[in-house]
């Protein structure tokens, strides 16, 4: 869908950061590709404010840690 894990997705509505936007014919939640950008960056401007890291910067440095300047 939109580069999130179903199992996120579903920690996101339980913790109530993702509102359900209908049911299916199944009676499965539903969400909007928006609603699931906008959960996301919610989740991560909390998670920056809170700890003052980026994990995108962090896994940038991480990946390429092992590398020698230059390379």
């Amino acid at each position: 869908m939109v580069g999130v894990r179903a199992e996120t997705i579903r920690q996101w509505r339980r913790r109530g950061w993702l509102p359900t936007q209908g049911l299916d014919e199944r009676g499965y939640p539903l969400h909007t590709p928006e609603a699931v950008r906008a959960a996301e960056r919610r989740v991560r401007e909390n998670g920056i404010r809170a700890s003052g890291i980026d994990p995108r910067r962090l896994r940038h440095f991480a990946r390429n840690l092992g590398r020698a300047p230059g390379a």
